[in-house]
């Protein structure tokens, strides 16, 4: 090692390097606490990038289900209001009858599933 030259000191994988004219003692405990303040600081963001991937994680998921409730929710919404039974059955027999009123479900509940989806997506871009 050359003279002059910072001299590495510490271990566990983190070097202090301890500058030769820096020889009083409140200057080398100024060295290790901002040693030990940068190996805090590093595990601190390991652990945040750890926090961060988790939270990316769950993001996406909590994404899929935002999706399938806009998706279920207009037509839910729309069957709610119109209070329909959409397939009933005969008294008389077992037939199964689908009630005149269900383009009216349709027509109303398909555009507005669209046109949920469609703003959400609008808003996502913008």
């Amino acid at each position: 090692m050359e003279v002059g030259q910072p001299q590495p000191i510490g271990g566990g994988g983190h070097q202090l390097c301890r500058d030769p004219g820096k020889e009083s003692a409140s200057d080398l405990w100024a060295d290790l606490l901002d040693h030990r303040s940068q190996v805090a600081s590093s595990d601190m963001n390991k652990s945040m990038y750890s926090l961060t991937r988790k939270s990316v994680d769950d993001s996406a998921t909590v994404r899929v289900i935002t999706v399938f409730t806009l998706i279920y929710l207009p037509a839910s919404f729309i069957a709610t209001v119109l209070e329909t039974n959409l397939f009933k059955f005969q008294d008389d027999s077992e037939a199964l009858r689908i009630p005149p009123q269900l383009w009216i479900y349709v027509a109303v509940a398909l555009p507005l599933t669209f046109l949920t989806v469609g703003l959400v997506g609008f808003q996502d871009e913008a």
